[in-house]
């Protein structure tokens, strides 16, 4: 088995949980997707912590997924070389201004990014991007785009990748 996509939180109910965990665990996964999961900060966190990857690539989860807990996971993922945020769940709160620390850890092969600046933003402040990457895509809902935050979010998100080649950005 090399790629998953779990899109039902039925999956991780009591009568399965052992079985995703262990297709999860015992697999030489290179393709993971967590998508439509609802889950709470501390179920995302359970679920990071129990799960080693090393052949994995490509990662995409909910919006709502705790950055602090994926910043871990993907510590421990360094062959992760594209992040992609679903339109599922809320982004959580995060003020920019609030936040001063440097990168917490360095993601080498990260060549492409994608999600909600409101996603995003938080991530990119805890990370490190290497010079190759490749592509950053933003999208955007209803509720962003009004008003002049539209644009400061894209500048946003652009000032954390140096030199970069291409960037996306998909609006309603």
């Amino acid at each position: 088995l090399k790629g998953l996509e779990i899109l039902s939180p039925l999956m991780f109910k009591p009568a399965l949980v052992a079985f995703t965990l262990s297709a999860l665990q015992n697999t030489h996964l290179t393709r993971l997707s967590i998508m439509k999961m609802a889950f709470s900060p501390k179920q995302w966190a359970t679920l990071l912590n129990q799960v080693t990857l090393s052949l994995l690539v490509s990662l995409e989860l909910d919006q709502d997924c705790s950055t602090s807990e994926l910043v871990s996971f993907l510590a421990h993922h360094q062959s992760i070389t594209h992040l992609t945020f679903s339109c599922y769940g809320t982004p959580h709160r995060w003020i920019g201004f609030l936040c001063t620390s440097k990168p917490s850890i360095v993601l080498p092969n990260l060549t492409e990014l994608a999600g909600s600046p409101a996603c995003l933003l938080p991530l990119l402040h805890q990370i490190s991007i290497s010079t190759h990457f490749q592509n950053l895509t933003l999208h955007f809902d209803e509720l962003n785009t009004n008003g002049s935050f539209f644009f400061s979010d894209i500048l946003s998100c652009s000032d954390y990748i140096p030199s970069l080649p291409f960037l996306i950005v998909f609006l309603p």
